[in-house]
């Protein structure tokens, strides 16, 4: 029988896959880094979207809100301006009544009398009280 030495063969054989272990094994380590890299850069990129959309939504939330208070100030004006055109309106509807009051006290007032005090109530129901 021949003897056949199979141990140089086995080593080199071993010795083989420890190098090829080691390849794949530092190429696995570059490609975690790399995928590392990759989503960190990622997630900034998304952040700076981000941060970009936000900066653009306060500015025009800024610019909305100075809009609400405009146009509050203009409801405000708006109610004073209404307020001013009743009270017109009133004064202009209340005219001829009073105009008519003092032309018929002038008519009613007999000959020889005169009036002492005269005093208009608007509280009561537009009451005039007359002394004389």
């Amino acid at each position: 029988m021949a003897k056949i030495n199979l141990r140089p063969w086995r080593e080199e054989r071993a010795a083989a896959r420890q190098k090829d272990f080691i390849t794949n094994l530092i190429a696995s380590a570059i490609c975690a880094a790399a995928l590392v890299l990759m989503m960190g850069y990622y997630y900034d990129v998304q952040m700076d979207r981000q941060n970009t959309r936000n900066g653009f939504l306060k500015t025009n939330i800024s610019k909305l809100d100075e809009r609400i208070k405009e146009i509050e100030d203009l409801k405000r004006q708006r109610e004073r301006l209404l307020e001013r055109l009743n009270a017109i309106q009133e004064l202009q509807g209340n005219r001829p009544i009073i105009v008519r009051n003092f032309d018929e006290l002038v008519r009613v007032l007999p000959d020889g009398l005169h009036y002492d005090f005269l005093q208009r109530q608007e509280a009561g129901g537009d009451s005039i009280q007359i002394k004389g």
